[in-house]
């Protein structure tokens, strides 16, 4: 049976962009793409999100702005709902086909958290992220560079997902990491989990950036360093604030394997932005697409995890890799992860709404990068047909709803006042953790289920029940004299400085007693 894939753009905002010839070159890739899925048995369309004559066929309205988020976030609901399409490629970059902006509930210097979220969730427009709990659909942005105006780019981009056949999971086992030193505890953790070895970990310091093509061709990259907005490189971590870059976009040119996978789960990992704001250079998820990667999970905004245990950032990356080896399409791969993380996190608190809305696919959504043989998941009457995809998408698609319904979690706003008292031990806490806490604590309640019945057993009526609070604090490393190992770290290290010593401390209160307490670092 035949899939359907439907490619959402806005066709006027790329003419604009890339001019008359640009977007006559960007069709022809795009027509060439359309008949190589054929050939595959994918169905796949070209809807021009901005074209009356396009989405009068869905019965729908035009996007008149190509930068309103609510408009288009309306126009891909309608394509999903008149054509039931098993993916949703959005093609170009935020200047084209705008991210969600929606609330940060962190108040750690992001204003917003610019999301793709919203566009692979049933729910209708909002800027808040707890109303996109239940994800539904399989979605990926294939992208342009963010303010650029050379078309091929982007036409390379379409050649590389006209062009890509599955290869054996034997070569995607063949991994590359790097991590901080100071997480080397944490990412040991998810290594081991995916791979079973740490063996070809690298960390920083001393490693990096200019890591051997055999290194950078291997086939899955899993990189947890620091990131910074608008800038083309991570950074490692050591004792004593060291902060050498280890890890260059333009060290990745005809090094990277075609057919390359990365998750990053550094903070500003797959930021889009104009490369003329960092003399001409693009940024790493810009790069590595450039270079060859058939995908590239990674995050808008500052992101967060622990440093020796897994959370956040760690959970999403490692299991999104983990259903791509089991031969997962990209698409499919990211909605698993994303019900995975909810579920398992239950009840979603702060720091789980901002994970969840920030880390997005670049990719064409229908790329299967590992061919597993057919394989049965399922038991009982239902076995037979589990393993087709539109059982697959179906049961997805009901998971999804249920986690809408049965999930509890705190909304993306503080909304209860703290005492003295609770503030003195909350305080108490952060300086227990050696913590200096830079921002008021913050106190959510935690809102049960909004259809608490559809969780019928009793661990899914545990994670449905809206009960006690979540507590967070903005804190700080205690100022250390910075170290630096490379000279260009000197240049880059102001901006740097205003996340890499942010920590978040998330503490869970139930019947007036602390709970749970985590440390969470931002990446």
């Amino acid at each position: 049976m035949s899939s359907k894939k439907i490619i959402v753009t806005n066709i006027k905002a790329i003419r604009s962009k890339h001019g008359n010839s640009g977007w006559n070159s960007i069709q022809k890739a795009i027509n060439d793409l359309i008949d190589t899925d054929a050939n595959r048995g994918v169905s796949t369309s070209l809807i021009g999100m901005d074209l009356q004559s396009h989405m009068k066929k869905i019965n729908a309205s035009a996007v008149r702005d190509h930068q309103d988020p609510k408009q288009n976030k309306t126009a891909i609901d309608a394509v999903h709902e008149s054509l039931q399409p098993d993916y949703i490629m959005i093609l170009g970059a935020p200047d084209i086909v705008p991210h969600q902006p929606l609330r940060n509930p962190i108040p750690d210097g992001d204003p917003a958290v610019p999301s793709d979220l919203p566009y692979a969730c049933n729910a209708a427009f909002s800027r808040k992220a707890e109303n996109f709990k239940g994800p539904t659909r399989v979605v990926g942005r294939l992208p342009d560079v963010n303010g650029n105006r050379d078309p091929q780019y982007l036409v390379n981009l379409l050649e590389t997902a006209a062009n890509w056949r599955p290869g054996r999971r034997r070569a995607y086992e063949n991994y590359f990491a790097i991590s901080a030193d100071v997480w080397k505890g944490s990412t040991r953790m998810s290594v081991k989990k995916l791979f079973g070895t740490t063996r070809s970990l690298q960390l920083s310091p001393p490693k990096g950036p200019n890591w051997t093509k055999q290194q950078l061709q291997s086939m899955l990259h899993f990189i947890n360093l620091h990131g910074a907005s608008e800038d083309p490189n991570y950074y490692g971590e050591g004792p004593g604030s060291v902060f050498p870059i280890a890890h260059k976009a333009s060290h990745l040119n005809g090094r990277m394997r075609t057919g390359s996978v990365v998750a990053a789960e550094c903070c500003y990992g797959a930021e889009f932005y104009d490369p003329d704001f960092f003399a001409g250079e693009q940024g790493i998820c810009n790069a590595a697409m450039a270079a060859g990667a058939f995908g590239f999970l990674g995050s808008t905004t500052i992101a967060y995890g622990p440093a020796n245990g897994n959370g956040a950032a760690d959970l999403i990356c490692q299991f999104f890799f983990r259903e791509l080896l089991k031969g997962a399409s990209l698409g499919r791969a990211l909605l698993q992860a994303r019900q995975q993380y909810i579920n398992g996190q239950a009840p979603l608190d702060p720091t789980d709404l901002k994970t969840i809305a920030q880390f997005f696919l670049a990719a064409d959504p229908s790329i299967h990068p590992v061919k597993v043989a057919e394989k049965v998941f399922a038991k009982g009457p239902q076995a037979k047909s589990w393993g087709t995809r539109k059982r697959r998408r179906k049961t997805l698609f009901q998971k999804g709803l249920f986690l809408m319904g049965a999930i509890a979690g705190t909304n993306s706003k503080a909304d209860l006042k703290l005492d003295e008292k609770l503030t003195s031990s909350l305080m108490s806490i952060a300086k227990d953790l050696g913590l200096v806490v830079k921002i008021k604590p913050k106190s959510f309640a935690i809102h049960g289920a909004s259809n608490p019945t559809m969780a019928k057993s009793l661990p899914a009526k545990r994670k449905a029940a809206g009960e006690g609070a979540y507590h967070l604090m903005v804190a700080k490393v205690p100022a250390a004299k910075p170290k630096s190992i490379a000279k260009s770290v000197r240049k880059v290290k102001g901006k740097l400085g205003r996340i890499q010593d942010t920590v978040l401390i998330v503490v869970k209160e139930l019947n007036g007693k602390i709970e749970e307490v985590k440390e969470l670092h931002a990446r």
